[in-house]
């Protein structure tokens, strides 16, 4: 089942919604110079807000922007898909990048739009990662190869 198919229509109508409030202007700020991000990022919280590149310019989200974003990221983390196998950070990023691209290309996606190429680019990051898991009570000399059920560990 894609990514997609795994959300429930309230999750896929809050994810529209939350789309159209990143991309909007409540959703981004542009800092002019140094005084407006001195005062845009008064409190320690805010200093690391959320920001993507738009034209090789770093444009950071509103609170209510990283507020949406971060909303996307709760439904995705509670698929099946990906509850284990991706960090919220891995997802959070991802979801940025998604943005990044879009706004590059001067499109506005829809909810369908938006969640099945980062479901590719989730899945891609899967592939990445090792999983590694610790056996204790085995002993694996002279065995170059065990298998568990549809995955094979490497020995030592």
């Amino acid at each position: 089942m894609t990514l997609y198919g795994q959300l429930s229509p309230k999750q896929k109508r809050s994810i529209r919604n939350d789309i159209a409030q990143i991309i909007s202007l409540k959703g981004l700020t542009f800092p002019k110079d140094i005084d407006e991000m001195r005062v845009r990022f008064s409190s320690p919280e805010k200093f690391f807000s959320p920001r993507i590149k738009i034209n090789g310019r770093d444009v950071y989200l509103t609170d209510d922007g990283a507020k949406s974003a971060r909303r996307i990221c709760n439904f995705i983390t509670q698929t099946e898909k990906y509850r284990r196998l991706l960090t919220y950070n891995d997802i959070f990023h991802k979801i940025l990048s998604e943005f990044e691209r879009w706004i590059n290309d001067n499109l506005v996606p829809d909810d369908k739009e938006f969640i099945e190429p980062l479901g590719e680019l989730l899945s891609n990051e899967i592939k990445k990662h090792t999983f590694l898991c610790r056996v204790d009570g085995i002993s694996l000399k002279g065995i170059d190869c065990l298998s568990l059920r549809c995955s094979t560990p490497l020995g030592p």
